[in-house]
């Protein structure tokens, strides 16, 4: 464990993941449960630092199938996805979700996913569903405020002012759950701007530069 944290702290990432993959095939540090579990996460950190988002992937994978609710392993899973170069957990979620249909961390990240892809009526789904779960939680309205207002920008997309107004209406729940701040300001000025409501753009954007940032 030692030697990992100063190897680690060295940034010697390389040397890292060698020793930590080559413990985690070796009985002796397998002896124990605790350990076996510790290496592995020891095998996600050094795989992660040395930019290997393969395995990275392929442990965090596990990990999220063995710790379905806990909010610290998709942290890390969505920290590995963000870097890796491929879409194999657009696959992976889609499977887990047919398993644990109210997991609010998997709705959420199928959304987010049918957002990137631009199927903004699947994404809107996602949201509805994770949003009736979790009514309090700030980036869901925020979410669902912005999927509308995809839509509402398509080219072809039929009742674009109902689509606006529920945009609105989910951006103003978004700033009442999140409370007045540099953040909130700029993403309804953000998503004003968009639409072409300019006007109310240069509000929201006059209102994030007259705070002070929360960040020194």
């Amino acid at each position: 464990r030692k030697l990992c944290v100063l190897l680690h702290n060295l940034k010697r990432y390389d040397e890292l993941q060698r020793l930590t993959f080559s413990a985690l095939g070796s009985p002796h540090f397998n002896k124990k449960l605790e350990h076996s579990k510790e290496l592995t996460f020891y095998c996600l950190i050094s795989s992660f630092r040395n930019g290997d988002s393969y395995h990275a992937y392929n442990i965090v994978r596990e990990l999220v199938v063995k710790n379905i609710d806990n909010h610290r392993v998709w942290n890390l899973f969505n920290l590995v996805i963000m870097r890796a170069d491929d879409v194999r957990h657009n696959r992976f979620l889609m499977r887990l979700m047919s398993r644990h249909p109210d997991n609010l961390a998997l709705g959420i990240l199928n959304g987010h996913n049918c957002l990137v892809a631009g199927t903004y009526k699947y994404s809107l789904g996602e949201y509805m569903s994770a949003f009736r779960q979790a009514k309090t939680n700030p980036m869901i309205a925020m979410m669902l405020g912005l999927a509308y207002t995809h839509m509402a920008c398509q080219k072809f997309s039929a009742k674009k002012h109902s689509l606006v107004v529920q945009a609105i209406a989910f951006l103003n729940v978004y700033m009442e759950l999140r409370g007045p701040c540099q953040e909130s300001y700029y993403n309804l000025g953000r998503a004003m701007h968009q639409l072409g409501l300019l006007p109310n753009a240069v509000f929201y954007y006059k209102k994030t530069l007259a705070l002070k940032s929360a960040i020194p």
